[in-house]
This record gives structure tokens, C-alpha cells and sequence, in this order.
């Protein structure tokens, strides 16, 4: 039986490591702690009086950024072949309505650490939403076995910090997020890694420092502007 925050029929993914990638010189790291930190005040003013989220592409960023943005999509893709996060597909529990990602993110009450709940903007029924997660590498285990979607709850940036940090209590450091059998257990965990990527890839933060420890003994950098 898989474990999950309330009710969610949560699985693992199992992260297989890779021996190689390019390595190169470019600044520095991201810690777990300030990139959630990070989101969580972009989610804020987002939330302020507005009833529409920013679309992706009109996030400003450097192009040092923009470098390690698309080097995180691709090395997600060599770990999960055929990558699909369907963050658009959940439907309110009352009446139906098929929410998009910015419709849930919009019915999260904001700076609340302890609602796990969306708002339907039909009904106003709240509800706990969920994503899916589908790859079609052999090693990834989805809610039902290998081979299916896996569910996660979708956690406001919030509840995602109050989560990491309570998940760290047992944990030797944030470092140990970095490892692949972190998100590949049957536990909470896997929901509360694959939440950091949908999350960091909304707001427009760097998520190779996530994926380091499926690279072994290969520093995940860009390579340097010739």
C-alpha cells in the first residue's frame, strides 16, 4: 500500500544513475531551501490581487539561467524517456470541471502552509488536486506498477516548504533530496520530488542541481560561452 499525504494513491519512481555527461565551469549551485523559498515569493505576488498567472514565457530570467534551464529539461528526458507531467487533467470532485494548472494554482489560499485544498472556480467546492507523472522507461513504477501514470497531489509552494522540511527531519541533510533512490521509494517522497520539478519549471528555476545524484562522478554544469 503506498503512502501519501491524506488519501492520494502515491507510488515510487526509480531514478537510475548515468556515468556520463558534459562537465564544464559556470557559477555556482541552488540549495533545496532557497529555490522553494524562491518560488513560494513568486507565487505571492502572483497571487495579489490578480485573477491571471503569468504564462511561463513571461518570466524574465538571464541567459546563464535559460542555460541551465534547458540543460535540466534535457537531462530529465535521458532519466525519464517520454516525459509527460499532466498538471492540467484533474477534475473537481463536485462538479466536474476540469481545471487547468493556473485554475488550481489560483484556488490555493496563499501563505497557508496547512491547506492542502484548491478552490473550483465553478463551484467553489475545495478539493485536494492532483497531477500525473508517465514516463515510458522501463525502470519507472508508476501508482498501479511499471507501466502507469503516477499520481501526485499538487502541493502549493507552501505546503511543498512545510512538507520538505518535515521530510528532511529524518533525512541526513537536504542533500539527500539529490539521491535517486530519494524519489524512488513507495513513499511520499517521490510526490514531494516530482512537486519541486513542476513547480521549479513554472516559475522558471534551474532543477539540474535536483538531478546531480543520477550522474555520478559528473558535475552537472553548462558548458561555458566560447
Amino acid at each position: 500500500m503506498n503512502t501519501s499525504l491524506h488519501s492520494t494513491d502515491v507510488s515510487s519512481i526509480n531514478g537510475s544513475s548515468r556515468d556520463s555527461w558534459s562537465a564544464g565551469s559556470s557559477p555556482g549551485s541552488m540549495s533545496v531551501n532557497s529555490s522553494i523559498a524562491a518560488s513560494s515569493a513568486m507565487s505571492r505576488s502572483m497571487f495579489k490581487k490578480t485573477k491571471r498567472l503569468k504564462k511561463t514565457g513571461e518570466l524574465r530570467t538571464t541567459e546563464q539561467i535559460k542555460t541551465h534551464i534547458m540543460m535540466g529539461d534535457t537531462l530529465l528526458d535521458v532519466l525519464y524517456e517520454d516525459l509527460k507531467l499532466d498538471t492540467s487533467g484533474d477534475a473537481c470532485t463536485k462538479c466536474s470541471l476540469v481545471l487547468s494548472e493556473d485554475q488550481v494554482m489560483l484556488g490555493w489560499r496563499s501563505c497557508s502552509f496547512n491547506d492542502y485544498t484548491t478552490e473550483c472556480p465553478q463551484c467553489k467546492h475545495r478539493f485536494v488536486a492532483r497531477f500525473s507523472v508517465t514516463s515510458s522507461s522501463p525502470t519507472f513504477t508508476g501508482s498501479q506498477g511499471i507501466g502507469t501514470p503516477l499520481y501526485c497531489e499538487f502541493l502549493s509552494p507552501w505546503v511543498l516548504r512545510k512538507e520538505i522540511h518535515a521530510a528532511m527531519n529524518n533525512e541526513e541533510g537536504y542533500g539527500s533530496i539529490l539521491k535517486p533512490d530519494w524519489r524512488s521509494g513507495t513513499d511520499i517522497r517521490s510526490t514531494l520530488w516530482w512537486n519541486l520539478i513542476v513547480s521549479f519549471r513554472k516559475h522558471r528555476l534551474a532543477i539540474t542541481f535536483l538531478l546531480q545524484g543520477s550522474f555520478r562522478n559528473q558535475l552537472i554544469m553548462p558548458m561555458p560561452d566560447t
